[in-house]
């Protein structure tokens, strides 16, 4: 969950297109490394962070399967 200490922490102030296009990939390429198990189980890892930061980064993995 530490990586994502660092994510939520750009997530406020990025509002440029290419800053969300570089979040997302970013996201996808840690999710590659096993952070999907983590994301999606951890207790209390979405619970600290935003709750549209948490939409963002669902919204990505939806992306990546889809």
């Amino acid at each position: 969950m530490v990586f994502f200490w660092m994510y939520w922490g750009q997530w406020p102030a990025t509002n440029d297109p290419d800053d969300l296009k570089e979040l997302k990939h970013v996201i996808k390429k840690v999710f590659i490394h096993g952070m999907r198990r983590t994301w999606g189980s951890s207790p209390i890892g979405k619970a600290l962070l935003d709750e549209r930061f948490v939409q963002f980064v669902d919204r990505v993995l939806a992306e990546d399967i889809g």
